[in-house]
């Protein structure tokens, strides 16, 4: 998705001035010294961070619905059209017959225009229920295309999903998509919009997901998924390339350095895992310099230093 002019001026913005900008020191970072000799011992290397532009992304699962009563649902509907069309024939024949002056009574006139419209109104509710029950999107499908889906997920080609975040999200916009992590590589996804109620348990909104190809067939009704969806909204940061980051009681951390063999250790907080390394929108800046190699023998010296401190 293309930036928008003021989004591609911040990160213009960002980037100009990512030589000199850094983040401000933090009351939990770490701090450790290291002499400029030492750190070419080590090997420590220091690598500057760039603002980039990164696709907001939130982490889901997904599981498989059992679809029959949605198959209920629609013979209901096609029933109601069919009885709905019948009784409107009939209405309109009566209707013909009354203006010509032939075998057609007032009152057989009024019946059939009152079953004409009971039966419209039971195809409309029937209908509407796929929106109240399922979704929007499910009823904007149509009808055919809605059976066309049913038939495939009863054949085995296709799977009905529903995606929710595992955690608390902002409001989606119509650019949303849903990713399925999927092994097959002959599955296709498609997203069919919001679904109609809440999961209880998790008290998010999801989103019906329509899987469909040769290998979707050992997906099942109740089967569990790993899934993420992208919001379509874009987001300016940072990334934490993996040779940074360190494990330390549990978390992942990050050094920096502050020039003058000063060093800060700092824990990496809402992080977004890529191909390149760690995404982040806070707690480091561009303009960071931050350790590349030798955070290990960092590490080592903070302890060090602990265990003279508390000898």
């Amino acid at each position: 998705m293309p930036a928008r002019p003021a989004l591609a001026a911040l990160i213009a913005l960002f980037l100009s001035c990512s030589a000199s900008a850094q983040s401000p020191d933090l009351p939990d970072d770490i701090e450790v010294t290291l002499s400029l000799a030492d750190q070419s011992r080590f090997g420590v290397v220091v690598t500057s961070l760039a603002a980039i532009e990164s696709a907001e992304t939130i982490d889901a699962v997904g599981r498989v619905l059992d679809v029959v009563s949605l198959a209920q649902l629609d013979a209901e509907i096609a029933t109601a059209a069919a009885a709905a069309d019948a009784s409107d024939k009939e209405a309109r024949r009566l209707e013909l017959l009354a203006a010509d002056d032939q075998n057609a009574s007032r009152q057989s006139l009024e019946a059939a225009h009152a079953q004409a419209l009971a039966d419209a109104s039971r195809l409309r509710l029937a209908e509407r229920r796929i929106s109240l029950e399922w979704g929007a999107g499910l009823m904007k499908l149509g009808r055919e295309q809605r059976q066309l889906m049913i038939d495939r997920i009863a054949a085995g080609n296709a799977a009905l999903l529903r995606v929710d975040p595992l955690h608390s999200s902002p409001v989606f916009d119509d650019d949303v998509r849903v990713k399925i992590a999927v092994e097959q590589p002959a599955v296709a996804i498609d997203t069919l919009g919001l679904a109609a109620s809440t999961n209880l348990r998790m008290q998010t909104s999801g989103w019906l997901v329509l899987m469909h190809g040769s290998g979707v067939q050992t997906y099942g009704a109740g089967r569990i998924v790993a899934a993420t969806i992208d919001t379509g909204r874009q987001l300016i940061g940072v990334v934490l390339p993996r040779d940074s980051l360190i494990r330390v009681d549990g978390a992942t951390s990050v050094y920096l350095s502050r020039g003058s063999g000063r060093f800060l250790r700092r824990e990496v907080l809402q992080a977004a895992i890529q191909d390149a390394g760690w995404f982040v929108e806070s707690r480091f800046e561009p303009g960071d310099l931050i350790v590349t190699q030798g955070a290990g023998s960092l590490f080592a010296v903070e302890r060090s230093d602990e265990a003279s401190e508390a000898d």
